[in-house]
């Protein structure tokens, strides 16, 4: 079963970090962050008044995804950067891509956004399962 005692926290936190950094980047001006601002209708005003329920939510969803992918990679023997960053992309498609899929789906959102959100989100994925299996 799953055990907490062999998770490596400093890779965890590690993979957290790269979460927000990517995420910072992907969500800014210099990449998708207009598109997505005017996709979900969102001004700078209305995410500045909720930046720290959302960056702070972020890292504490982020520390549990993290927790998580590490758990599957000790379960599948993932021990380098590629293997970790394949368990990162088949949890994104398997979980990911599919739930959202769903949620695009019955809600009628734009398909633009779900490629944005999900296009982060696999990225995110991928460097998630690099970092926590490859740095031993």
């Amino acid at each position: 079963m799953f055990s907490l005692v062999n998770v490596n926290w400093v890779e965890v936190v590690a993979a957290v970090v790269a979460s927000m950094v990517i995420g910072y980047a992907w969500y800014s001006n210099l990449l998708f962050g207009k598109e997505w601002q005017a996709l979900v209708g969102k001004s700078e005003a209305d995410l500045k008044a909720n930046a720290s329920t959302a960056y702070g939510g972020t890292i504490v969803l982020g520390l549990i995804t993290a927790t998580i992918m590490s758990l599957i990679i000790e379960k599948t023997g993932a021990a380098t950067y590629s293997d970790g960053a394949m368990v990162g992309a088949v949890v994104w498609l398997g979980f990911v891509a599919t739930s959202a899929g769903v949620t695009t789906f019955f809600e009628g959102s734009r398909k633009k956004l779900w490629l944005i959100n999900t296009g982060y989100q696999l990225v995110n994925y991928l460097v998630m399962g690099a970092i926590i299996a490859g740095w031993a």
